[in-house]
């Protein structure tokens, strides 16, 4: 992406995930262009204020998941996102619904589950790592939330991935 930009005649500052900081000038480098760049590398640039306060909270959540402990294990999900973000999570959660048409709790724990399906692929970790690693309060719930989500048990998706 960097080299992408760069090829522009873009200065790039900083690129994580989610985010690019460039210094240009724009009537030397169009933002049609910027965006078609972009777009080949299956990215998009977000103009509303309101879409990119929805990435912050993936993002975050990404974050959080990526890091779980960098996040301060007394605080509640919605306080983080609040404190990470700079919002009333009442707005976040309502934004969030409105745009996604899922909660925020919704779509954390479906993130979560995705990560448990990584491990169970990519990892030599048992239930037990994987739930005190994504915070669950035992394996049961881990578990429960696993087939809730994906409708099949964690037996089951081992044996359709040949994890047994």
């Amino acid at each position: 992406m960097r080299e992408d930009l760069e090829k522009l005649g873009m200065e790039v500052l900083d690129v994580t995930l989610g985010r690019v900081e460039a210094n240009y000038d724009p009537e030397q480098i169009p933002d049609a262009l910027i965006g078609e760049t972009l777009e080949k590398a299956g990215f998009e640039i977000l103009q509303d204020k309101e879409q990119k306060i929805i990435e912050q909270i993936k993002l975050q959540i990404l974050r959080m998941l990526n890091n779980p402990g960098s996040k301060k294990l007394s605080m509640k999900n919605s306080k983080y996102l609040e404190e990470e973000i700079g919002v009333n999570y009442g707005y976040l959660s309502r934004l969030f619904s409105q745009q996604e048409g899922i909660t925020i709790e919704k779509y954390l724990i479906r993130q979560k589950v995705e990560k448990v399906k990584e491990a169970l692929k990519y990892e030599d970790a048992s239930l037990e790592e994987i739930a005190f690693r994504l915070d669950y309060s035992s394996v049961a719930h881990l578990s429960k939330q696993f087939k809730d989500v994906t409708g099949m048990t964690i037996t089951q998706f081992k044996k359709e991935n040949a994890l047994v």
